[in-house]
């Protein structure tokens, strides 16, 4: 299929002009394909998300007892926490699984250009890999966005 003609605002018609002139890619096509198979992407992972959410929320439903909210005692049972334990209880122990390296490799290689609004953690959980992945497709060029889709596999692999 061709489509005779494509409105880009001018800023946006630079950045294409100089991906083409730099090498990134061959042709402006090129640049185009690849922007919508990033946005296919995108949809399909925000359509993952939605069911995710769904799912869980469908389990939180099922698994809830009826009756009357008895708040004094779930406070009294969250006070006992430390930050630290809230933030960690999710952690897997072992870090040096694959989706940690991955991990840690997006920091080390697009840190301060593609995911210097995040928080790196020693030992992330799967959503904060996810998270991560987000990130580099948003806000990194062509190699972190091939990272992200590295770390979008190793995710779904992941039990």
């Amino acid at each position: 299929m061709t489509l005779d003609h494509i409105a880009l605002p001018q800023p946006m018609a630079d950045k294409v002009r100089q991906a083409v002139e730099a090498g990134e890619y061959a042709s402006t096509s090129k640049v185009v394909r690849d922007a919508l198979r990033l946005w296919q992407s995108r949809r399909e992972l925000r359509e993952r998300d939605v069911e995710f959410l769904r799912e869980r929320c469908n389990d939180g439903k099922s698994s809830a007892t009826a009756g009357p909210l008895d708040a004094k005692r779930l406070f009294a049972g969250e006070r006992g926490k430390t930050d630290d334990q809230d933030a960690s209880c999710d952690r897997d122990p072992g870090g040096d699984t694959p989706l940690a390296e991955l991990y840690a490799r997006a920091f080390s290689e697009f840190g301060s250009r593609a995911l210097w609004n995040m928080t790196k953690f020693e030992v992330p959980t799967p959503e904060d890999v996810l998270a991560a992945a987000r990130q580099l497709r948003r806000e990194g060029g062509l190699p972190a966005r091939r990272l992200a889709e590295q770390m979008e596999k190793a995710l779904n692999a992941h039990p």
